[in-house]
């Protein structure tokens, strides 16, 4: 998360860390506590949590499950819960962004799902939920894009960028291939450049490879529902690691540092996947 946007509106209007509160509230574990928080955008997503009840950050406190900058940061991008979450809100974002490009509706349209994880997945739900002939894939075939296909959704999970040579050349209709990466990007676009120009709307780029094809800009990475997601869901995770953390027996050993942060982090996955479900 370091580095990261919070949001400035504080922590009181993102649910799953209310919720989180609540139940730390009703443990009393961190009332009159010291943490040590790491990682500075976390700790200024947290201070307003831990105020109302009664926990302050010192920068100067030891042990805890924050208190290691590169082990919170492993637990955060090894939770299931908030990887799913965070899927969700890209495919959400994605699917905007691809109305407002486009005006065009999915409903009946046969589209394809590129990719091997979490963001794939979500995509492909999405799509069938709306009513779409939708087929997902790991990897691009070695015989290219079908001719029936008219959307492509490639997140780059576990496929190299696409390239011209997946475009079946001779297929009757136009494609629109959506660059759905979370990150860096899965459409090599310097590729399909190198196409005869074919004009377009704002924020698509038209290139004919044999058929005409257009590719989608990125919607902004930045939006505010991608980031209140991310702010809301790591905060609350931290939250409940410092929790589970608390109500640990005390420790015979007097280093602080001894305490198990890896049953505190467990705990918070626990917390986070029963909240999400709610």
């Amino acid at each position: 998360m370091s580095g990261g946007p919070v949001s400035a509106v504080g922590t009181r209007f993102f649910p799953v860390t209310q919720r989180v509160v609540r139940r730390a509230a009703s443990t009393g574990a961190l009332h009159g506590t010291t943490v040590a928080v790491a990682d500075p955008v976390l700790a200024a997503a947290l201070a307003d949590a831990l105020e109302r009840l009664d926990a302050h950050i010192d920068g100067e406190a030891i042990g805890g499950p924050l208190a290691d900058l590169d082990e919170v940061r492993s637990a955060i991008a090894g939770s299931a819960s908030i990887a799913a979450a965070e899927a969700s809100a890209w495919t959400e974002v994605m699917l905007r962004h691809f109305a407002r490009r486009t005006n065009l509706l999915l409903a009946s349209t046969e589209t394809l799902v590129v990719g091997a994880g979490s963001v794939a997945a979500r995509l492909q739900s999405a799509l069938v939920l709306i009513g779409a002939r939708s087929t997902r894939i790991d990897g691009f075939p070695a015989d290219g894009i079908g001719h029936g296909t008219a959307v492509v959704f490639a997140t780059g999970e576990g496929h190299e960028a696409v390239a011209p040579a997946s475009v079946i050349p001779d297929a009757p209709h136009p494609l629109i291939l959506v660059d759905a990466a979370r990150t860096g990007s899965a459409v090599d676009r310097t590729a399909f450049a190198t196409g005869e120009p074919v004009p377009a709307r704002e924020g698509i780029d038209g290139f004919r490879h044999g058929r005409e094809v257009f590719l989608l800009d990125q919607p902004d990475r930045a939006d505010r529902t991608l980031v209140n997601t991310t702010t809301d869901l790591t905060t609350a995770f931290a939250l409940a690691a410092l929790v589970a953390w608390a109500s640990q027996p005390s420790s015979p050993s007097p280093d602080p540092a001894a305490s198990d942060t890896t049953s505190a982090f467990a705990e918070a996955e626990r917390v986070l996947a029963e909240e999400l479900a709610r």
